[in-house]
């Protein structure tokens, strides 16, 4: 959800551009290398594949100076809440092995993607993606210092914490895909009960009413190894006033289902645009909402345990793993003028002048993972799993914020015109952004 002030400061951005002097943009620079080689263990055996599991802590130190990422900008960090962190579930069938990262994060751009992939090295696919969390550190750039609290004038990326949380987050696959172990897949989905506690204020106003578990068992203790959970919510609870630094909603899951189940829990936001947010009055005080937050994360929980109960097992055999680079049709200039203003990091161009990015599937037995490089809305999102079912997956699901942020990705013909998403537009890449990412999912 946007205050009014950050929607005024994204109109602001043309003056600003006339007052300001332009600045090189952050550079995140790792005076080390690769990790080197990443052992792998013995291949599995025929029709079973090999499954690990691993957390790193992200949260910068206290005291640290960090600007919060979502909503307006100038809001910097005063205190911990809790914990931030990544979580990485791979996945080895014996030929490839496939790393899938989520991070406590607001988005990661491509840039810093293609970085972490570069320290684990080509052993290792890796997909990394973001729970698009309001109060974390400015990973992108947009949310430092501001004139008026409105038009920012200096990037809000530490290029340093940044620089850490990139080694930490390939040390963290590597270290994963050390602990492999022969699993078995399950999976399973609930209604989610979220009545007054999600709402979509964007037409036609349709919250996502299902969770999604995959489960990975030990083949031989039945262990719990790890379970990937996805629905679609904004971890934005605490508001624009805050000050705290916190994983929101996705924190108090993750720590609960690891305690009922006693392996790792991972959370892979959906098609979360347009604008599917926790359903507070902008006047509720820190106590109020921090209770709608952990009654989110309660009735996710709630969801996610009744799907384990019913989850059933999926042949697999292989990992597939597509991942298809294309050049962005941007037409919304914020993008360009926020490289050339040094706010934030400048992309690859394509051979037409685009930004590169890239869009995906991750494909376990009949399921099929959309990796998604920014936020689709609903609509977006069952336009996409249904191209994905046409293909002849049973369960498709959207990973939202995969590969990149793109910020918000609207249906060209029903909703980039509809003045009821004039917020989405002036933060989308462009109008044709969804038909080129439909495309490349051909």
């Amino acid at each position: 959800m946007t205050t009014r002030r950050e929607f005024l400061a994204l109109g602001a951005l043309g003056l600003g551009g006339c007052l300001l002097e332009a600045r090189p943009p952050p550079v995140v620079h790792h005076p080390r290398g690769p990790l080197g080689r990443i052992a792998r263990p013995a291949p599995p055996a025929r029709g079973t594949v090999l499954v690990g599991a691993g957390t790193v802590d992200l949260t910068p130190p206290p005291g640290a100076k960090v600007w919060l990422a979502g909503y307006g900008p100038n809001r910097p960090m005063k205190r911990i809440s809790d914990p931030i962190g990544a979580q990485c579930l791979v996945v080895d069938d014996g030929a490839r092995r496939v790393a899938l990262v989520m991070v406590d994060v607001v988005g990661l751009m491509h840039p810093t993607i293609e970085r972490i992939r570069k320290l684990v090295g080509p052993s290792i696919e890796v997909v990394v993606a973001s729970t698009h969390n309001h109060a974390s550190p400015d990973t992108i750039g947009f949310w430092g210092p501001a004139v008026m609290y409105a038009v920012p004038y200096r990037t809000g990326i530490d290029p340093a914490y940044l620089a850490v949380a990139e080694r930490r987050i390939a040390q963290l696959v590597a270290r994963t895909a050390a602990s492999v172990r022969p699993a078995r897949l399950r999976v399973g989905e609930a209604p989610l009960h979220a009545e007054g506690l999600i709402t979509n204020l964007r037409p036609p106003f349709v919250v996502e009413q299902s969770v999604m578990v995959l489960e990975a068992r030990e083949l031989d203790s039945d262990a719990a190894i790890a379970t990937l959970v996805n629905f679609a919510c904004h971890p934005e609870t605490m508001g624009p006033r805050s000050d705290a630094l916190g994983a929101g909603f996705p924190g108090r899951l993750r720590k609960s289902l690891d305690e009922a189940t006693g392996g790792v829990t991972v959370f892979a936001n959906g098609a979360l645009g347009g604008m599917i947010v926790p359903q507070v009055d902008d006047y509720d005080g820190v106590e109020a909402r921090r209770n709608k937050d952990h009654a989110i994360a309660d009735a996710a929980l709630a969801a996610a345990l009744e799907a384990l109960k019913s989850a059933r097992e999926i042949p697999i055999d292989r990992v597939r793993l597509t991942l298809h680079e294309l050049e962005i049709p941007a037409s919304n200039g914020l993008f360009k003028f926020l490289e050339d203003q040094g706010v934030v990091e400048a992309r690859r161009r394509g051979k037409n002048g685009g930004p590169m990015s890239e869009v995906g599937v991750l494909a376990l037995g009949p399921i099929a993972l959309a990796l998604i490089p920014g936020e689709a809305t609903q609509k977006v999102g069952k336009q996409i799993e249904a191209k994905l079912k046409a293909r002849g997956y049973e369960i498709t699901r959207v990973v939202g914020l995969a590969g990149d942020e793109l910020g918000y990705l609207l249906d060209p013909a029903t909703e980039y015109d509809d003045p009821e998403f004039a917020y989405e537009v002036s933060v989308s890449a462009g109008r044709d952004v969804v038909p080129a990412l439909l495309k490349a999912l051909d």
